[in-house]
């Protein structure tokens, strides 16, 4: 049982009422198309989330389009600051021939301005679109050769500054859970242009940018933290009893918005690194000590049934002088992704000395990784198993942290693998990083 804040009984006086707790049986209620459509809209936040440059943004943007939408082609349409007309900046699933045709296409400013002004009023435009914004659609229809499309406003605070259209080839209609998502894609993605827009402004000024993504890692996890607080109380029936379906579903509640703090504090410590604020702190440090103080940190991480965790540390001389806390970093990422992909069998982890190098391995008995898969893991939020029904949790960051970490003190990786054998993550560190 989780512990409840001190102020638990004040909570459980406020939280007693009826209204409250009506609330938590209605959460408990979520049908399967609720869970689909958070589902859906999950998979559009980690994309963006991941993408602090604009051009990456509006590719992953209409290519995550396409995918959750199922549709044929999305683009993205912005005003062009030449003529006031609107054309497309972006797009996902034409081939290159007729995407360059695509580009060209201009939609005059006072068409530009009604379909604007009726994705302000109706927030969807899609084939029940009354006029005069039907007849845009029309000519959007004609224009990119469409049967049917969804359009939805992004906007910068109250108002439209451009459009995500979602097409197909063929008349067939969205379903009305398609435009639920239609709408929460465009409420991701409208702060997630303005943000992408600033952080161009600020390019070539790592510095500010640096305290922009810091100022909005805080913002995003202190309402996080208060998420994650209150779906506690409630599993802790702190507001009254929960049924078993209404407890599944805030443990699904309370799963993803961790794993969205996860990405959200990976991404600071990327910006850290790449500014040049992660500096070295070196120091003589103890190889045993620190196998030990790894093990007691990742206890957590080592309790998966049918998973032995198990530490070899062979002596070592002469003195290892490093970064401590970036080791363990290393080290602890590393423990993390074994632990995640390997469900019987064997985690180990060893310490040894190579001439002048420090060398640090985890194997372990999971699932392996192909060649394909091995090209790509050291990639920002890129995975193994990049599907929506991917068994295997997490953002995508862990293995590219340890590849930076690892520039900045001078050493390297190499990866073993075999699907269905295993796989081992072997590193090599400087001893005396003071050289």
């Amino acid at each position: 049982m989780r512990r409840a804040p001190h102020d638990t009984d004040e909570r459980r006086q406020r939280g007693g009422s009826e209204a409250a707790r009506r609330a938590s049986r209605e959460h408990g209620r979520q049908p399967p198309e609720d869970a689909h459509v958070a589902a859906a809209l999950l998979r559009v936040a980690r994309e963006l989330l991941g993408a602090v440059d604009l051009p990456t943004l509006l590719e992953r943007l209409c290519r995550v389009t396409v995918e959750v939408l199922e549709c044929d082609v999305s683009y993205t349409l912005l005003p062009r600051e030449d003529d006031d007309t609107v054309s497309a900046v972006a797009g996902f699933g034409d081939a290159p021939e007729r995407w360059a045709a695509v580009r060209t296409i201009r939609l005059p400013r006072a068409a530009a301005a009604t379909m604007l002004a009726a994705l302000e009023s109706h927030a969807v435009l899609s084939g029940t679109t009354p006029p005069p914004a039907d007849h845009i659609l029309a000519e959007l229809h004609a224009s990119y050769a469409l049967g049917s499309s969804l359009i939805v406003p992004l906007q910068r605070g109250p108002h439209a500054i451009g459009a995500q259209l979602a097409g197909r080839r063929r008349v067939a209609a969205f379903t009305a859970q398609q435009e639920r998502i239609a709408r929460g894609i465009a409420q991701l993605a409208g702060p997630a242009l303005e943000s992408a827009r600033r952080i161009a402004q600020l390019e070539g000024a790592n510095r500010v940018k640096s305290d922009f993504l810091a100022t909005m890692s805080h913002e995003l996890r202190t309402p996080l933290n208060v998420i994650i607080g209150y779906n506690e109380l409630l599993l802790d029936e702190v507001f009254g009893t929960l049924t078993p379906e209404q407890t599944a579903s805030l443990d699904r509640v309370g799963a993803s918005a961790r794993e969205l703090l996860e990405l959200i504090s990976a991404t600071l410590d990327i910006s850290r690194l790449e500014t040049g604020r992660a500096a070295l702190d070196v120091s003589q440090i103890d190889p045993g000590d620190l196998l030990r103080e790894v093990e007691a940190e990742t206890r957590g991480l080592c309790e998966k049934p049918g998973v032995e965790l198990a530490w070899h540390c062979a002596p070592i001389h002469p003195p290892v002088y490093s970064d401590a806390v970036k080791l363990k970093v290393l080290l602890k990422n590393l423990i993390a992704n074994a632990m995640k992909f390997t469900d019987c069998g064997t985690v180990t982890v060893s310490v040894a000395a190579r001439d002048d190098r420090l060398e640090l391995a985890v194997a372990d008995t999971g699932v392996g990784m192909s060649a394909e898969t091995q090209a790509v893991i050291f990639e920002p939020f890129r995975q193994g198993d990049g599907s929506p029904s991917r068994r295997h949790g997490g953002v995508g960051l862990g293995l590219y942290i340890v590849s930076r970490l690892l520039a900045l003190l001078g050493g390297r990786i190499e990866v073993e693998s075999t699907p269905g054998v295993g796989s081992t993550f072997r590193i090599w560190v400087p001893i005396d990083a003071r050289r």
